[in-house]
């Protein structure tokens, strides 16, 4: 004849099947947790690439009117840099005739982000209502831009080759992402160096 389980014997096995389950929960949650920041983090990874590149491909192109200022906080800087550069691919499909020539000016807005200001008509005149139309967004999740340049024998945070009358010969560019991680902004910083070959061989003429 078999014995039936006691009532004490039920208690026991229910508080170890419920530490057993509550165990495989908290690995599964802390599974899920790492998944989701991983995620998160090649996101803005992501992010970042974006914008560095978009700033490499001009820089690497400037050849003059190079002007960088300094703007923002320490916490949340906003730089702004322009250069004239040759990155430009010509639409073929363009109504008038382009040239590889444009004024590129990295800036952020509040609501865009990262973005770029690109004139193809070096000394066009543009009026406050229609500059939007110049604007393209990079990266709306860069909320800071930090930009320092060097001329081989110093960084300093801001540069004027009209004023200097040189180039840099490098430039560090950092980005704060954003992100929301647990209902809270999380931003994490990002930066690359850029060498300017026009810079390396140009001679320094006068201001």
């Amino acid at each position: 004849m078999r014995r039936a389980f006691t009532l004490l014997e039920l208690l026991v096995a229910m508080v170890i099947f419920a530490a057993v389950a509550g165990a495989c929960w908290a690995l599964l949650d802390a599974g899920r947790g790492v998944s989701a920041r991983g995620a998160a983090e090649a996101a803005r990874s992501q992010t970042a690439r974006v914008a560095l590149r978009a700033i490499e491909a001009d820089v690497r192109g400037a050849f003059s009117a190079f002007t960088g200022t300094d703007g923002g906080t320490e916490d949340r800087p906003r730089d702004t840099l322009a250069v004239v550069t040759v990155a430009h691919q010509p639409s073929l499909a363009a109504t008038e005739k382009e040239t590889d020539v444009v004024r590129s000016t990295f800036s952020i807005d509040e609501n865009k982000g990262l973005v770029r200001e690109r004139r193809k008509r070096l000394t066009e005149n543009v009026t406050v209502l229609d500059a939007e139309a110049y604007v393209e967004e990079i990266a709306r999740d860069v909320v800071a831009l930090q930009v320092r340049y060097t001329d081989g024998s110093g960084w300093v945070d801001s540069w004027n080759s009209d004023l200097s009358g040189q180039m840099p010969k490098a430039v560090e560019v950092t980005v704060h992402v954003r992100g929301v991680w647990r209902g809270a902004e999380d931003l994490e910083r990002f930066t690359s160096r850029f060498y300017l070959p026009v810079a390396a061989n140009a001679p320094k003429r006068q201001p």
